[in-house]
């Protein structure tokens, strides 16, 4: 049974919140699962306060059917996100990749947050590559580098029919998902058959009066 949990070198995280992502209690089974599970909670909490480089060891000490637990913790170095260099985005303006990008200067380095930025900017369907590089860290600040390649933004489909009743009919869509490079929308429909003709015109707005509120009309 584990009686004794120990814990040391930490200066930049409380204690009690050290031994809340331990979350073993005084009286619970050894078990090296749950140990291992704990030292990777200390590192990813770590990590994700700018403390990229942080180490985590345990020592274990068994007598007489007790465990003691001693957790030893090298802080590193903290280091906050630098300057945000973005390259590639000839035709879209920066402040549409900015707006989507959650790293702040000066706020600690959080390496998890990349892949939630990556995943942000390739669902805006602007761009066909996106590559996210932290540079070498300088005056504890990482600069973050972003190689864009965008993709064809424009986009024409034709399609053609027949129908006993309708006769021939054609279906031409035209659309823009780029406008004036910042990720709006237009597009034009048209609907053609020896009956009728339909067009529409539609405009998308992402983020109406510089929030991100949806607007389309």
């Amino acid at each position: 049974l584990i009686s004794e949990i120990q814990i040391s070198g930490a200066s930049s995280v409380l204690e009690n919140e050290i031994k809340d992502l331990i979350n073993i209690k005084i009286g619970d089974a050894y078990n090296e699962v749950d140990i291992a599970n704990a030292r990777y909670r200390i590192i990813e909490s770590y990590i994700s306060k700018g403390f990229p480089d942080v180490k985590v060891e345990v020592k274990r000490e068994i007598k007489n059917g007790n465990a003691s637990l001693a957790f030893y913790i090298n802080e590193g170095q903290l280091v906050l996100f630098g300057k945000t260099i973005v390259t590639g985005n000839q035709k879209t303006k920066f402040n549409v990749v900015k707006r989507e990008l959650q790293q702040k200067e000066n706020s600690p380095f959080d390496a998890s947050l990349l892949s939630k930025e990556r995943q942000k900017l390739y669902k805006l369907g602007l761009f066909s590559d996106i590559y996210m590089e932290p540079l070498d860290t300088y005056e504890g600040k990482k600069d973050v580098l972003i190689r864009l390649k965008e993709g064809n933004a424009g986009a024409i489909e034709v399609s053609l029919g027949y129908a006993e009743y309708e006769q021939y009919r054609g279906i031409i869509d035209l659309s823009y998902r780029n406008l004036m490079g910042m990720n709006r929308e237009a597009s034009l429909r048209l609907e053609l058959s020896s009956l009728e003709k339909r067009y529409v015109l539609q405009y998308y707005e992402p983020w109406f009066m510089k929030k991100e509120l949806p607007f389309r009309v």
